[in-house]
């Protein structure tokens, strides 16, 4: 996040878009992933209730040709006490980078090294298959209530 006000940081609901650092290469300097990021009911609860601190942690899990996974988990800690933090929740984010003119872009492939990081981007390329199945079906529905006659 811009600038060093750690208590601007800490106010925030909601990211625009994704700046992608520049990787140990150098394939995504200061490019940008359109998009916005909403931090979440649980983050403005936990930060609002009794003073908790929120941290918010991303992971890239996936990547294909254009798009990218992002995994994101909010914890929260009591700002006062030096309990370890709670899982407040959690949220698979699904961003596409485009160009200038609005067209897809690749973006590098993310290369799994550890076993936990394996499983995360298997499990993301099941959500993957699932919400490009959930997305043909919903088309093929409006598609045939459209044919029906039937205008919602």
């Amino acid at each position: 996040m811009p600038g060093n006000d750690k208590g601007a940081q800490h106010r925030r609901d909601s990211v625009d878009g994704l700046h992608a650092p520049a990787s140990p290469g150098g394939q995504l300097p200061g490019r940008y992933l359109p998009g916005r990021v909403e931090l979440g009911h649980a983050a403005r609860c936990a930060r609002r209730s009794v003073r908790h601190r929120v941290h918010v942690k991303a992971q890239v899990n996936w990547t294909g040709r254009s798009s990218m996974e992002v995994g994101v988990r909010v914890m929260a800690e009591r700002w006062n006490e030096s309990t370890p933090a709670t899982q407040v929740g959690s949220a698979y984010l699904v961003f596409a980078a485009v160009d200038a003119e609005g067209k897809p872009r690749p973006v590098p492939p993310v290369r799994p090294e550890s076993e936990r990081d394996k499983r995360r981007y298997q499990e993301a390329q099941i959500r993957r298959t699932h919400r490009l199945a959930r997305r043909r079906a919903i088309k093929e529905l409006r598609d045939k209530r459209a044919a029906d006659g039937i205008d919602d």
